[in-house]
């Protein structure tokens, strides 16, 4: 992850760079890692709740490399656990009646929150967002969005944060 932003369970590759002339064992919170083809590069593919970060916030990992002689090296690395899918708050238009024809031009908004990073889209297309931070927007005719029949048409607003915690929320309008 190179956001520094994950899911608890979203398997990660974590590396650390290693040398020493004797035997090297290398572990990341006591998971003990691979060593790769190059004899330099230590790997583990894990969660951070496998290794220890279950909950929200903060996660502390320490790389602990120990040579045959018994000298040991650490370093330490910090990533931000993040389960809780964004919030939408609302999904308009600036069609107060949504009835609209279908090539007509509107302006759809988004408001929506996170604690990281959020990306919107309507319909696959994404959103812009607005100098306030919390209001995504995107004019376009509903036929854009394939509401091209006489009758109801319905618009998924999708939020994802970097974490990769999704939220969505449903729109319907009406066609003439």
């Amino acid at each position: 992850d190179t956001n520094n932003v994950t899911r608890n369970d979203s398997i990660l590759n974590f590396t650390v760079n290693a040398t020493d002339t004797n035997g090297l064992e290398v572990s990341l919170n006591g998971t003990p890692m691979i060593l790769s083809g190059d004899g330099e590069t230590w790997f583990t593919l894990n969660t951070t709740s496998e290794l220890g970060c279950i909950q929200e916030g903060n996660c502390s990992l320490t790389a602990t490399v120990t040579d045959i002689a018994g000298n040991v090296n650490t370093t330490d690395y910090t990533m931000t656990v993040d389960n809780t899918n964004p919030v939408i708050h609302s999904l308009k238009s600036n069609d107060n009646d949504n009835v609209t024809r279908n090539d007509s031009v509107l302006n759809f908004t988004v408001n929506a929150t996170d604690t990281n990073t959020i990306s919107v889209s309507l319909n696959g297309t994404s959103m812009n967002l607005s100098e306030d931070g919390d209001i995504w927007y995107l004019e376009n005719t509903t036929g854009f969005f394939g509401c091209i029949q006489d009758g109801n048409c319905s618009l998924t607003a999708t939020v994802t944060d970097i974490a990769g915690n999704v939220n969505t929320t449903d729109y319907t309008r009406s066609e003439e």
